[in-house]
């Protein structure tokens, strides 16, 4: 059966039927609507443009391209792949809408790894836009041809999308929630900062494990390493206006070539992860997304205008960065023995020294210090081996990379609005693991745990074909029930009262209100380990 739509001012779209998982409820699926034009030839690394009006009924019953990414594969990847999916399960209601930003390191993902089956047993209409990956989308000349966050700027175009035109699919505009993973969460955030969003796009926003200052979303070098991927292009030149012709006429996957080999060479340095480029959100510049860096807002007033949030994070976060660490620095690390040196050593390559001298929150800066010091003693850091501290040094990987910055951004929106602002800690270990999925296990020293991404393993059933056991089947469940509740009241759930540094959302078999300082989410791994409770 076709569902047909005809959108004013554009054309009509032939989408097809799927259903639910748990009630065969019907979905209304559009999967492939074009919101921006080709971003090809002279248009690439440029901000996106608006598509214009079509004759015939386009058929979007079909997923479309897949946005070139990492892999570098042809097959069904391109660059012609700025469209979005909508998935209503009522074409003739204003139910609220949930704009979900996709994570993937702002360099994989897409529309196809978060189908709508579980989302939509609930009276709301999801949206997945694609936005342009790696150099496509981030490379930065500081020039008006190569300004850098284009890929942002896809994401803005496909917010406005839908104010105009998601009420002919069943979308309410002035109720959207905007959430979003990992790299999409610090997107996700930092559209809060930008003046380009304006305040009719979203009221409320989720935070998943990811926040505006995480390190490794910034570009602090965006020229430097855009020109220096040019020279892996072979296309450096004096005049500048010579490489950007030559950067797009390149072959994408000679380009995505010259972005792998300029991250190979700056990871080689072991500080040189936070000054990688290309495949990051940058500060200034000719994009207009945000002309003041990030830190700088956090520092004064926040967000322009006050939003209902829900954020947190996994349990133990740290593991799967850690796994990259040890994956992109495997000969290094063989050589380290001993705690102080491997501490010094990850601190570094993590991005200590963003989190310790960010002057926004003293109330975070000296949690963070209380749980350092809590966490590497004086006999933990003479410890000849350090995989007797493992558990330790997963707390410090993820406060780092994703606990640090989450909390900062809660906390400054929960100031300035205290009745709209919910924490969670996402707690639950199911069957499946995210990074059991990613990896080998056995290749690491350290197990999972609840892992960076497990909570997608409950919100979308695209990673593990296989149906949900009963437990964790009631899990999922919760979950959709309590970030559908909030897209839909501002509320996750009736009896859960807004959070503070002194009460948050615990999420395990069962979801609960608990009172416990915030802030000892921080040492959740040395906790357990420490009281023999893991």
């Amino acid at each position: 059966e076709d569902s047909v739509v005809e959108i004013p001012n554009l054309g009509k779209v032939r989408g097809s039927i799927t259903c639910t998982t748990w009630t065969n409820r019907t979905i209304h699926q559009f999967l492939d609507i074009k919101y921006a034009k080709s971003p090809i030839n002279d248009l690439r690394f440029k901000p996106p443009i608006g598509v214009g009006k079509w004759d015939d009924t386009i058929d979007v019953s079909k997923p479309g391209n897949k946005c070139s990414d990492l892999s570098m594969t042809s097959d069904g990847f391109s660059e012609d792949c700025l469209s979005l999916a909508v998935y209503s399960n009522n074409l003739e209601k204003f139910n609220p809408v949930m704009f979900y930003i996709h994570g993937g390191g702002f360099f994989s993902g897409g529309i196809y790894r978060h189908p709508p089956n579980y989302l939509l047993e609930k009276d709301i209409l999801l949206v997945v836009p694609q936005y342009r990956l790696g150099p496509l989308g981030f490379l930065s000349l500081n020039t008006s041809e190569v300004p850098g966050n284009v890929a942002a700027l896809d994401v803005i175009l496909a917010l406005k999308w839908v104010q105009d035109n998601i009420k002919y699919f069943g979308g309410d505009p002035t109720k959207v929630t905007v959430f979003g993973e990992s790299a999409g969460a610090v997107l996700a955030a930092t559209l809060m900062y930008s003046p380009l969003v304006l305040e009719s796009y979203f009221d409320k926003i989720i935070l998943q494990s990811g926040g505006s200052s995480s390190p490794w979303g910034w570009d602090i070098l965006p020229y430097e390493n855009g020109l220096q991927i040019a020279q892996f292009s072979k296309c450096a030149n004096e005049d500048i206006d010579k490489i950007v012709q030559c950067l797009q006429n390149l072959d994408v996957k000679l380009l995505w070539k010259a972005f792998f080999g300029h991250t190979k060479m700056v990871l080689s340095k072991p500080e040189g992860i936070h000054y990688a480029g290309g495949n990051r959100l940058t500060f200034g510049g000719y994009s207009g997304f945000l002309p003041d860096d990030v830190y700088s807002k956090l520092r004064s007033t926040g967000p322009t205008r006050k939003y209902k949030m829900m954020a947190g994070f996994t349990k133990h976060e740290g593991t799967y960065f850690l796994k990259h660490i040890f994956d992109s620095m495997k000969d290094k690390i063989k050589g380290i023995k001993n705690t102080q040196t491997m501490v010094s050593v990850l601190g570094l390559v993590l991005g200590n020294q963003f989190i310790v001298t960010l002057e926004d929150s003293n109330e975070v800066i000296d949690a963070y210090a209380k749980a350092y010091a809590k966490m590497f003693t004086k006999e933990a850091m003479n410890t000849s081996d350090y995989r007797l501290v493992l558990d330790e040094i997963i707390d410090l990987s993820g406060d780092i990379s994703v606990k640090i910055p989450v909390l900062r951004d809660f906390l400054i929106n929960q100031q300035n609005n205290p009745e709209n602002s919910y924490f969670y800690s996402y707690e639950y270990e199911g069957e499946n693991s995210y990074f059991n999925l990613r990896t080998k296990p056995e290749l690491y020293p350290f197990k999972g745990g609840v892992s960076h991404g497990d909570d997608l393993l409950y919100l979308f059933p695209y990673l593990y074909k296989n149906p949900l056991n009963s437990l964790d089947s009631q899990v999922s469940k919760n979950i959709i029930d309590m970030w559908t509740n909030f897209a839909i009241t501002g509320n996750p759930g009736i009896s859960l009262p807004p959070s503070t540094k002194s009460n948050y959302i615990e999420i395990k078999d069962q979801i609960r209100n608990v009172n416990k300082d915030i802030f000892n989410l921080l040492t959740t791994a040395t906790d357990e380990k420490r009281s023999g409770c893991q």
